[in-house]
């Protein structure tokens, strides 16, 4: 994978408990050259947000992560719902 990535433990775990996703396995979408990256600019602050849509397997997740430190910081993942 040519990305690294960081997120907090207790936020990882509670999107676990949420969506039933780790963010260590939303990261694979990264090395998936057809996810689709679409950028958003917070107005509450100037952090650049991107919101990234790819393929798991057979799963659509999408991952929302910030650039800190020259590292991906993962924010939310979730698995997309049929319909």
């Amino acid at each position: 994978m040519g990305f690294e990535f960081d997120w907090d433990p207790d936020k990882n775990e509670h999107n676990f408990s949420r969506h039933g996703i780790y963010f260590d396995e939303a990261a694979d979408i990264f090395d998936n050259p057809l996810r689709i990256a679409l950028l958003s600019l917070r107005e509450s602050s100037a952090e650049i947000r991107r919101l990234i849509l790819g393929r798991r397997g057979e799963d659509i997740l999408a991952v929302i992560c910030t650039d800190r430190d020259s590292k991906k910081k993962n924010d939310f993942c979730k698995k997309g719902e049929p319909g």
